[in-house]
């Protein structure tokens, strides 16, 4: 439900419209919530390799493992866990199968207390969100 998303993460989602955004909250001790919107390196990665990686930052997203690497570093030493979340542009608020992969690319989350949210933005106003815990279900 959109009323129940952090405000600032629905505004980022519609500002990378007509391109998935994708980004990270942390929940810190005590409950304070920390919005991080991160860069959706999808198209990066299509241009080196096309065949390997055919979708566009229009149909995907990826973290750089770079910034996932220092990003969960940070949470794990601030004690913090992380709702990664990302957009679809005129599709539905729901994980694709591409989304459970890469959450869960062992069959187990990516990391331990790993949440995902998934924004439908359609014509650039974000209009319907969906929080998903492990199993992801």
């Amino acid at each position: 439900m959109v009323s129940e998303v952090e405000p600032s993460v629905l505004r980022h989602c519609e500002a990378a419209y007509p391109e998935e955004a994708c980004g990270v909250v942390l929940r810190l001790p005590g409950g304070r919530l920390e919005h991080r919107p991160l860069r959706n390196a999808y198209d990066a990665h299509h241009a080196r390799d096309p065949a390997a990686w055919p979708k566009s930052n229009r149909t995907a997203f990826l973290v750089a493992p770079r910034d996932w690497m220092a990003l969960e570093a940070d949470a794990l030493a601030r004690g913090a866990t992380i709702c990664l979340y990302h957009s679809h542009c005129e599709g539905p608020a729901e994980l694709s199968a591409d989304d459970r992969r890469f959450a869960a690319p062992a069959g187990g989350p990516l990391l331990a207390g790993l949440t995902m949210l998934v924004v439908s933005v359609r014509g650039g106003r974000a209009t319907d969100a969906h929080h998903y815990r492990w199993p992801f279900d």
